[in-house]
C-alpha cells in the first residue's frame, strides 16, 4: 500500500467522528445557553412583587416561592397548625422562624426572604 494513500486512509478515520461530534456539540451548548436565561426571566417574573404571610397562606401560594416546592410548603403549613398558638399570636414572626421547618435551612431563608411579609391579618 501507498504511504500516501494509508495516511489519508487514517485522516479520514479521524476526522469521521468529529464531524459528528462537533455540530451535535454546537447544538446542545446553544440549546444549555438559551435555555437558562429563559428559564431564569420566567421564575423571576412570576415571583416579581410577591409577598406571602407564611402564617396565613395556602400551600399552592407558598409553592410559588423560590426554592419551595409542593412538599416544603405542605410541611410549613402542617408546622403552623402543629404549632397554633392559644393566644392567636403567629408561630412564624420573621423569616429565620421558617428554619424550624423540615428541610428550610439558612440559605433557603434567605433566598425567600424578600418575598415574606409577617403582618398581623
Amino acid at each position: 500500500m501507498d504511504p500516501l494513500q494509508a495516511n489519508q486512509d487514517s485522516t479520514r478515520l479521524l476526522t469521521a467522528p468529529f464531524a459528528i461530534v462537533i455540530p451535535l456539540t454546537c447544538v446542545w451548548l446553544t440549546v444549555a445557553i438559551t435555555s437558562t436565561p429563559v428559564e431564569l426571566a420566567s421564575a423571576a417574573s412570576e415571583t416579581e412583587g410577591l409577598r406571602i404571610n407564611p402564617n396565613t397562606a395556602s400551600w399552592p401560594d407558598l409553592a410559588l416561592l423560590p426554592r419551595i416546592g409542593e412538599v416544603t410548603a405542605q410541611r410549613i403549613i402542617e408546622y403552623r397548625q402543629e404549632n397554633k398558638r392559644e393566644d392567636g399570636m403567629p408561630v412564624f414572626n420573621r423569616s429565620a422562624d421558617l428554619e424550624n421547618v423540615r428541610g428550610i435551612g439558612p440559605v433557603t431563608v434567605s433566598r425567600i426572604a424578600p418575598y415574606l411579609e409577617f403582618k398581623a391579618e
